[in-house]
């Protein structure tokens, strides 16, 4: 896993995913691994595969915020901004002051996404 993080800190999502699986082989019930994996995939643009990743974590357990914030970014960068939305609200719900929940939720809905215009 570290080794992971080090790969994706330098911005080589490829490697990092290798990095993570081969940790999520070893070790499938550490959630945290997983939710790195996912935003590795995502950060690679393998959007579906981040989206299949996470809804594992949160099936497995549905209050980890830090997999749902994660979520919500997958479908913030699909363009998919009102289910983005409805994650992050939720995570307000689980943890009132989350910054990253409560920052996402205010981002413009062309910030990530890349497109113009969207509204």
């Amino acid at each position: 896993m570290e080794l992971g993080d080090l790969y994706a800190d330098l911005g080589s999502y490829k490697e990092a995913v290798e990095q993570y699986q081969s940790a999520t082989n070893l070790r499938p019930d550490f959630l945290d691994i997983r939710t790195k994996l996912a935003r590795a995939l995502m950060e690679r643009g393998d959007l579906r595969s981040a989206l299949h990743e996470l809804n594992g974590v949160l099936g497995e357990n549905p209050e980890y915020v830090e997999a749902r914030v994660a979520l919500g970014l997958v479908y913030y960068r699909a363009g998919q901004y009102d289910s983005a939305a409805a994650e992050w609200r939720t995570c307000l719900r689980q943890v009132p002051d989350h910054p990253k929940a409560r920052a996402f939720l205010n981002m413009p809905r062309t910030q990530l996404a890349g497109e113009e215009g969207a509204g």
